[in-house]
């Protein structure tokens, strides 16, 4: 992929669960083969592609410690940006704008302590009553549709 990335540029590469593809190097001589293939693979694999110009890489993790130094040293994946937990007024915008019932936020925003962004938006959202009558509404007329098609 990151020659196609490069064959294409300009372009953005990014690599999700960075973590479990260049976990930190084990201090002893019995580290996993394999892995350590892996590491300099990808390692070799972002120096060509940003030696190559208009190809930008963008590390993701939930476990930035337990990343390899390799690869995140100055001039490979050198900028580091943390994006922290949300707050409980982050939860609570993120819960209204999901179109959580006003009535059940405040639960739901102590349920979600500690979640990313991402987990508060997977969660399962009550809908506002309003919102809840015209999804009926609409599922019932898709199935009187497919009724009436068939």
């Amino acid at each position: 992929h990151f020659q196609k990335a490069q064959d294409s540029a300009p372009c953005v590469i990014v690599v999700d669960h960075l973590d479990a593809l260049a976990p930190t190097r084990a201090t002893d001589r019995h580290s996993d083969h394999a892995q350590r293939r892996v590491l300099a693979a990808l390692v070799a694999s972002i120096d060509r592609s940003l030696r190559g110009g208009g190809v930008a890489v963008i590390g993701i993790s939930d476990r930035p410690d337990l990343v390899d130094s390799a690869v995140t040293r100055r001039g490979r994946l050198g900028v580091h940006i943390e994006v922290p937990l949300p707050d409980a007024d982050r939860r609570r915008a993120l819960l209204q704008i999901a179109g959580a019932d006003r009535r059940v936020v405040d639960d739901m925003v102590a349920q979600s302590e500690g979640r990313s962004a991402a987990e508060v938006l997977r969660m399962e959202v009550p809908a506002e009553p309003a919102d809840r009558e015209a999804i009926g509404a609409a599922v019932q007329a898709r199935r009187a549709g497919r009724r009436g098609g068939q």
